[in-house]
């Protein structure tokens, strides 16, 4: 693992730490909450899984179909906990990007929005958490996007962070959590998640205000430039948390990642994901965005390419890490 990824996990982790619900700032925390409206799931016998194997396009894939019960039960409960902690990291980091956006606003509308953000964030948050007791803890490994997220808001400036992170990802954020509620089997989360997708259409607007009233410089836009090229790479490696799901079942073959890729087809969702992302970001002027086609921002990658970037991913349990 690089140092880059160490530093960002060691931040992402200490972000996690918990007085434990006894305490005096955790019930502070749910009071004043209480006192808005705001009273988050109590769950007393929390489900293993909240999306089923339709969800992920896996009841016609030949290798899960082969799978006994148990594996089965077990691959998909390692992809809901990469769902569900996947949701908390992001949500999480949500703090930190508020924050950031407070401590650099030019008017007490900007600080103001960031600060009502914030407070949506950690109301996210502390939703989502008790779906996850049973669970294994919360972990940032195999989380290359939560890295990269982490490390843009701690060194980027704060027009390319905000327009990487509310523009861009709020944006598609909107159309992944309307699925993710659309194909829930548990009425409580449904409803969670169908609240944080009408706090998103606001972030996402949020974003994109901002960006017009302030603009980008070009150094900032260079940035942003190299930003968007990472995020589009890594929106075209949505198989790897299926093909990881697999590998610690022990289906960790090349020869048989390799079929599984081929038979998930994911050049028809990256493309998808491609056209999302290109009208997201048509808000950058024509020479941008032409300069991101000739550097490959939305090229498709082929199955060996996904399969290569899976192998060497330094976080990735198939070779060890």
């Amino acid at each position: 693992m690089n140092s880059e990824l160490i530093l960002s996990e060691s931040v992402l982790k200490s972000n996690f730490e918990q007085l434990g619900p006894q305490s005096t700032i955790q019930r502070i925390f749910e009071q004043s909450c209480a006192q808005r409206g705001m009273n988050f799931p109590k769950i007393d016998n929390p489900r293993k899984i909240y999306w089923d194997a339709d969800h992920y396009g896996l009841s016609g894939l030949k290798q899960f179909c082969v799978l006994s019960i148990d594996e089965k039960q077990k691959l998909l409960e390692a992809l809901n906990e990469f769902n569900l902690h996947e949701a908390c990291f992001v949500e999480n980091l949500g703090y930190r990007f508020n924050a950031k956006m407070i401590l650099h606003s030019k008017s007490l509308e900007e600080r103001s929005m960031f600060a009502n953000f914030a407070a949506d964030e950690a109301a996210h948050l502390h939703s989502i958490l008790p779906f996850t007791q049973g669970m294994a803890p919360l972990k940032i490994e195999n989380q290359p996007m939560i890295h990269l997220l982490s490390q843009t808001i701690e060194e980027s400036s704060a027009a390319p962070t905000s327009f990487l992170i509310q523009v861009i990802l709020e944006g598609f954020g909107l159309a992944h959590y309307s699925t993710l509620g659309k194909n829930c089997l548990d009425d409580v989360l449904q409803k969670v998640i169908q609240k944080i997708v009408k706090d998103e259409a606001f972030h996402h607007a949020g974003g994109k205000a901002v960006f017009a009233l302030r603009g980008i410089n070009e150094s900032e836009t260079k940035e942003l430039e190299d930003l968007i090229f990472q995020v589009t790479r890594l929106f075209c490696q949505w198989p790897h948390p299926t093909m990881r799901a697999f590998v610690k079942l022990g289906f960790d073959d090349p020869r048989f990642l390799r079929n599984l890729i081929e038979d998930l087809r994911p050049q028809e969702k990256s493309l998808l994901r491609i056209q999302y992302i290109q009208k997201l970001i048509d808000l950058l002027p024509a020479e941008k965005l032409n300069q991101l086609q000739n550097r490959g921002a939305f090229q498709i990658p082929d199955n060996e390419e996904i399969l290569k970037s899976f192998l060497k991913s330094p976080i990735n349990p198939a070779i060890g890490g």
